[in-house]
């Protein structure tokens, strides 16, 4: 692990974007983007799917659901039947493709404000 700072939104105020690096405090630098160093997470453009779910799913495991201003590729957003037993923070996040919450459970509050839908946003359950 590195003790980089990942640069996280360019269009952010400097508190917000400090605020939203608690989302990627534990991760390693991932690659750089217009002259600025991102962790997976963040990373504004096309990115490995696979690093990004290992990524969302070390988070998950260990009970963290902070997400703030995160950049979701296409497949890797399936939240589907999944239990945030804490307070599940996605706001500024921005979900390529299809973002599967459906049957998700909400234990405590879910922020979803300012978030970008580029495809279907599944929330139903069933």
């Amino acid at each position: 692990m590195s003790d980089f700072t990942c640069h996280v939104g360019e269009e952010l105020g400097e508190l917000t974007r400090k605020d939203y690096r608690e989302a990627c405090k534990r991760l390693d630098f991932y690659a750089e983007y217009n002259g600025n160093r991102y962790c997976v997470l963040h990373y504004p453009s096309a990115k490995n799917v696979e690093e990004f779910v290992e990524a969302a799913r070390g988070k998950l495991r260990g009970g963290n659901f902070d997400f703030r201003g995160c950049c979701f590729p296409k497949g890797g957003s399936r939240f589907r039947d999944f239990v945030f037993t804490g307070e599940a923070l996605f706001s500024s996040a921005t979900f390529e493709g299809e973002a599967a919450f459906d049957g998700a459970t909400f234990k405590e509050k879910a922020d979803f404000s300012d978030v970008t839908f580029t495809g279907w946003a599944w929330f139903f359950w069933v």
